[in-house]
């Protein structure tokens, strides 16, 4: 008999999701590693970057440290952009079930919707 016909066939994908899902967090393929940066936005006056990582938007200086969350819950949140004058932040987000357009004060607080149609609403861009 073939020594690599003792093991079961569906050994093999059961060792790899158990070796994905049992890793500690901090070893985790993706784990809190800053891979999924997107939409950076830079604030008027240059001093913090609002972006979205895992469906919530984040700020954090321009010279680097800790980020600080704008958004935090089960909607996702993408797309952030600054008002001109760095006080507001208008973003895209699904918490009420379709993307609609949203902004908050620059802080994370304050947040409300601006658009409540049947589409998608994405790209939130400001007017001067």
């Amino acid at each position: 008999m073939n020594p690599a016909r003792r093991i079961p066939a569906w050994f093999g994908p059961v060792a790899l999701l158990a070796f994905l899902f049992l890793l500690p967090s901090d070893r985790a393929i993706g784990g809190d590693r800053a891979l999924w940066l997107r939409y950076p936005a830079i604030s008027p006056d240059g001093s913090s970057i609002a972006f979205e990582f895992r469906g919530n938007l984040w700020r954090v200086s321009a010279n680097g440290g800790v980020a600080s969350p704008l958004t935090v819950g089960e909607s996702y949140n993408s797309m952030p952009v600054w008002s001109p004058d760095g006080s507001k932040i208008a973003f895209a987000s699904r918490r009420d079930g379709n993307y609609e357009i949203y902004q908050m004060n620059a802080d994370g607080s304050g947040a409300m919707r601006l658009t409540n149609d049947a589409a998608f609403d994405f790209e939130p861009s400001w007017r001067p």
